[in-house]
């Protein structure tokens, strides 16, 4: 091969000549002029001959593909810009860098004199994975990027062979297999847009490789549940299946496969296949919420058919426009004297969000929520889930209302026995300052439950002290018993 390194020029009968494909690299903001300008350019090539002559590339031979870029912009502070690159190969084509076939960079000055910097530690001879998916030949020292002045220029010419004829079927913004393609980030300081230049290629020759038919990523495509009963009924289930072939010097017939097993069981309508690399794809009605295993076929005019590889996807379920409930499982009593408050609850749905409102609504920490510095009062709490399709279970709520008492009962006798008598039976009527309960004591008994009316009977002779104290719903105790003291004098 003639040697590749050069710009594009006319090309000659018989000589192998730069085919390349450009784009805008974006735009960069000019600090001198206080404006946006063209921050450079950005292009891929191949180098072959398009002419009837055989010296254009063979299958098996080994060709040059380059990524070339360009900085005209004044960038604000930098002066330039620093470039990542990443390579992408057509179908079927592969690197083939060796001693002989080196990955070639080559620098042109404001001037334009070209420096070749091919045997430098900034030239890489093996690629790294981009960020992008592609093949990075971005420098493997310093910072990874090739700085790139105003006005100056780089080129990176990489060596590839193809398998199998190559076809462009060029198109600059659809998927394209025959295709070189590369990912140009110029970060210059302001914007540092990424730029995507390809261009179609074409190798000649038979194939020295079988047909092939693979699939992209996502080889399925707009999967949705979108029911038409008058044209498609029973079938509410939409999907595309997307497959590509590279007949290597070939042409026939292709078709999909499809079923709910790998035996398939439908068939697309067969479409006829030039040589070439090429993308198809197939729209489908189907049952909704199943499994289903499809592939592509192509079977080549001169040789056996070739199926792709068995691949499944799942269709799109009924939308789900159910509510989700809610259940407490944990809340605080009615009535406390505590000031924190501790909840859990539940849904008869799974991956919910529950949402919490106590002064205001608020994600919930999980399934719980805990409350803490209650102010004395009445409280209440709403909870209430939101499932993964959005559906708001907030008419499902679940609300809970109770009282923080902070405040001691205060504990009334109202009648009791005079301070003297002869009756050894004496009867207590007392009241609290809030609904409760009550704890009475005799003469320094222990405390014990009872309840207004206390009476007692065969008093000893002498006297006797009565003590009795309210404890509220909250739990509170009055810490001051009412008391009542008295003789029994027979």
């Amino acid at each position: 091969m003639d040697d590749p390194v050069g710009p594009a020029a006319a090309c000659a009968s018989g000589s192998y000549c730069w085919y390349e494909g450009g784009t805008d690299a974006g735009s960069t903001f000019n600090c001198i002029g206080g404006y946006n300008e063209s921050l450079g350019r950005s292009w891929v090539g191949w180098r072959g001959n398009l002419d009837s002559n055989p010296t254009k590339p063979q299958t098996g031979d080994v060709y040059y593909t380059k990524i070339g870029w360009g900085v005209a912009g004044f960038p604000c502070g930098s002066g330039g810009a620093y470039v990542h690159i990443e390579l992408y190969l057509p179908a079927n084509t592969q690197l083939a860098i060796s001693a002989n076939n080196p990955v070639k960079c080559i620098y042109y000055n404001l001037q334009g004199q070209a420096k070749d910097y091919t045997n430098d530690t900034i030239c890489p001879q093996s690629p790294s994975a981009g960020q992008k998916g592609g093949l990075s030949f971005s420098p493997k020292t310093g910072d990874h990027v090739y700085p790139t002045a105003t006005g100056a220029m780089w080129e990176i010419l990489i060596p590839v062979k193809s398998t199998a004829p190559v076809t462009s079927g060029y198109s600059s913004t659809g998927p394209c297999p025959a295709c070189v393609g590369a990912a140009v980030w110029m970060i210059d300081g302001n914007y540092s847009p990424w730029s995507y230049p390809r261009t179609g290629v074409y190798v000649d020759g038979p194939g020295t490789m079988p047909p092939t038919v693979s699939y992209p990523t996502p080889s399925v495509r707009n999967v949705q549940y979108s029911p038409d009963e008058t044209n498609w009924p029973g079938q509410p289930s939409y999907a595309e299946t997307v497959a590509h072939v590279s007949t290597a010097g070939r042409s026939g017939t292709g078709w999909f496969e499809i079923g709910p097993t790998k035996d398939y069981g439908y068939t697309s309508p067969p479409a006829n296949i030039a040589n070439g690399n090429w993308e198809y794809w197939q729209a489908w009605r189907m049952e909704a919420g199943q499994t289903w295993h499809w592939r592509f076929c192509f079977d080549p005019s001169d040789a056996a058919a070739i199926c792709g590889a068995d691949q499944t996807f799942e269709t799109a379920p009924p939308p789900d426009n159910t509510a989700p409930q809610t259940t407490l499982t944990k809340k605080p009593p009615r009535w406390t004297n505590k000031t924190t408050a501790n909840f859990a609850f539940e849904s008869n749905e799974l991956n919910v969000q529950f949402w919490c409102n106590l002064t205001w609504i608020h994600r919930c920490e999980s399934n719980t929520q805990k409350y803490t510095d209650l102010a004395e009062g009445q409280h209440t709490f709403v909870v209430y889930a939101q499932d993964a399709a959005g559906n708001s279970g907030y008419d499902h709520r679940q609300t809970w209302t109770w009282n923080v008492d902070l405040t001691k009962p205060e504990t009334t006798v109202g009648s009791a026995p005079p301070a003297k008598t002869k009756a050894r039976k004496a009867t207590f009527q007392f009241s609290s300052s809030e609904p409760g309960t009550f704890l009475c004591s005799l003469d320094g008994a222990k405390f014990s439950k009872c309840s207004s009316g206390k009476t007692y009977e065969k008093l000893s002779r002498g006297s006797h002290t009565f003590k009795v104290k309210a404890k509220d719903r909250a739990g509170n105790l009055d810490g001051t018993p009412a008391t009542h003291t008295w003789k029994v004098t027979a």
